[in-house]
């Protein structure tokens, strides 16, 4: 199959440009073409020489309406059609919650299936301040909404997603659980083995993430008690948030044992992190899913997330991992592994990594191709009224 796949920035380090690049690469290794539309993207995971073959998004140029968001558009639109007549697609998939794209992939070719993989229905990054920066990165903030019923298929990280989604925008998905990248799984721990009093917390430089609540909750209720506990986070830069990750290493240098990680590590350093770490902990509430826990859960670190989250539809709780909703929760579920015995860990560990092994990305991209496949049969039935929209 051939497949158009379109993600405007992939230079951020986020959740939605780290399946995209696994994806990506699981395709291609499955046989199929991939031509991937975008802006930017990090040569660590979307090299020149890799996996799939690149069209550039470009800003419109020759002419100008004076409205942003349609001066955007309309480049966006014309890199489409440009991709669609290099790659000869025969289904177009984008990864981010833009179905703008897909509007554009129809303007370009109306019987072509069309599908769309969301993270969450609204940015909530978004502020009044930053849609200039959500603008220069091909995203459409205000627009997107309106275009949801452009693809035939809709796919989505979790329950937890799918009901946002449906409540906000009478859109019904399919749920296709994430996955992690291979090196978490063929990376194999020693589940035996004792490890010291060390938490981890992994993800973006962003207020969800909640370092700073960790790093004080660590400073107030762990140290006290576990005096040897050690906190590690692992961060990467969203120019969005600058003014937060000075804040969180502001913070980490006023409180002892506290060490900080401002930079994209590879995946083995994140593996040696993830080994070396008895508890990790992700602390942002509502979480759609999240893939640090589940990399965390494959190397032996005992993961404490949100109840709320889109884990939690599918580990069982003290038993795979320990869920939280208030501070001094999160705070008494890192106490609790801290203290636990090595065969009670041991045996969680076991349980743990059993469990992140269901979401590889395998299973992941034949979920997509799936529903790809689907989206073709739709677009057939559909075909109709894009051609007279075309027209």
């Amino acid at each position: 199959m051939r497949i158009l796949l379109v993600h405007p920035h992939l230079n951020f380090y986020g959740g939605s440009e780290r399946l995209t690049g696994i994806l990506v690469g699981e395709l291609a290794r499955k046989g199929h073409e991939v031509t991937v539309v975008t802006h930017s993207r990090s040569p660590e995971w979307f090299p020149d020489a890799g996996e799939a073959r690149y069209v550039d998004l470009r800003p419109r140029t020759d002419r100008h309406t004076g409205i942003e968001h349609l001066d955007y558009f309309m480049g966006a639109a014309e890199s489409i059609a440009d991709a669609v007549r290099i790659a000869e697609p025969d289904v177009a998939l984008t990864t981010i919650q833009e179905p703008a794209y897909l509007l554009a992939v129809k303007l370009a070719v109306p019987t072509m299936g069309t599908a769309m993989y969301i993270h969450f229905p609204i940015e909530e990054e978004l502020t009044r301040e930053n849609v200039p920066l959500f603008l220069r990165n091909f995203r459409f903030p205000g627009l997107y909404e309106i275009f949801y019923g452009v693809p035939e298929v809709v796919m989505v990280n979790s329950r937890y997603t799918a009901a946002a989604l449906y409540d906000m925008f009478d859109v019904r998905p399919d749920v296709v659980y994430p996955t992690i990248a291979w090196p978490f799984y063929t990376y194999v721990p020693d589940l035996e083995r004792s490890r010291e009093n060390v938490v981890l917390s992994v993800g973006r430089f962003v207020p969800q993430k909640r370092f700073d609540v960790l790093i004080e909750l660590f400073r107030r209720r762990i140290k006290p008690l576990v005096p040897d506990a050690k906190l590690v986070i692992v961060g990467t830069y969203d120019e969005r948030n600058a003014w937060y990750m000075d804040r969180v290493k502001s913070l980490a240098d006023s409180v002892e044992d506290v060490e900080l990680y401002d930079a994209v590590l590879p995946d083995a350093k994140l593996v040696q992190l993830y080994q070396e770490a008895k508890v990790y902990v992700h602390m942002r509430i509502g979480e759609h899913f999240g893939m640090a826990p589940l990399e965390a859960m494959a190397q032996g670190a005992i993961a404490v997330v949100s109840r709320s989250s889109g884990l939690v539809e599918v580990i069982n709780d003290g038993e795979e991992a320990l869920t939280a909703d208030t501070d001094e929760e999160y705070a008494a579920a890192i106490l609790r592994v801290l203290r636990m015995g090595n065969d009670e860990l041991s045996k969680m560990r076991q349980k743990a990594r059993m469990k992140a092994w269901i979401f590889n990305p395998d299973r992941f991209a034949n979920e997509v191709l799936a529903n790809l496949e689907v989206a073709r049969v739709k677009a057939r039935r559909r075909s109709p009224l894009f051609e007279r929209l075309h027209h």
